[in-house]
């Protein structure tokens, strides 16, 4: 019974330790997946081995060799290999840069020197613009002045009194300061009068009793 168990367990173990095998439809899918990869890198092979023929079919070394490429016109020219060919062209290139820069350096003096010049003819006209629009609000506020003067009514001329009516005038004011002092006087009387008789009229009815 021992025995059945642990052949039983074995047997366990190497079925768990077996790979799945997929099924028939992935499976298939799987081999036209790397036949096509294989097709690929067979074409690659192809392409990098006509690339470099050259290097198989000559006996000059890498850097003797002539090569060809294309410009960014589509010409096809050929890569100089030739050192001496190359420093000349390399001298020629920089002494070409060389004026290049020079060009533009008295093209940037240039630049500014017209832009100071703008700046000052700017500055001036601004001023100029400046003096002109002060000088009409100076107008401006002149006119209105003028203006506001005209509206403004002109003061009373003063009124001469002549003498001879500040006389009359005087004694006017004489006449009626009498007339006053006479009427307190009359009411002064009349006052007086109403006390004597109303003290007469008391010391009577007193007498009666």
């Amino acid at each position: 019974m021992d025995r059945y168990e642990e052949v039983k367990r074995e047997l366990k173990r190497l079925k768990a330790a077996l790979p799945k095998v997929p099924s028939s439809t992935k499976l298939y899918d799987d081999i036209v997946i790397s036949c096509q990869n294989v097709m690929l890198v067979i074409e690659r092979g192809d392409q990098l081995e006509e690339n470099t023929l050259i290097f198989y079919n000559n006996d000059l070394s890498y850097v003797e060799l002539e090569r060809k490429y294309t410009t960014r016109d589509g010409e096809r020219k050929t890569l100089l290999a030739n050192q001496e060919d190359v420093e000349r062209i390399a001298k020629d290139q920089l002494k070409g840069i060389e004026e290049f820069f020079g060009t533009l350096r008295q093209l940037k003096a240039e630049i500014l020197s017209q832009k100071r010049a703008l700046h000052k003819s700017t500055y001036k006209e601004v001023l100029k613009a400046i003096n002109t629009m002060d000088s009409a609000m100076k107008r401006i506020q002149e006119d209105m002045e003028r203006m506001e003067k005209a509206r403004t009514p002109a003061p009373p001329a003063p009124v001469l009194v002549s003498v001879t009516i500040e006389a009359k005038l005087d004694e006017e004011r004489a006449r009626i300061a009498d007339n006053a002092k006479f009427m307190e006087a009359v009411r002064g009387r009349e006052s007086d009068e109403k006390d004597a008789a109303l003290g007469r009229e008391i010391g009577s009815g007193a007498n009666r009793d």
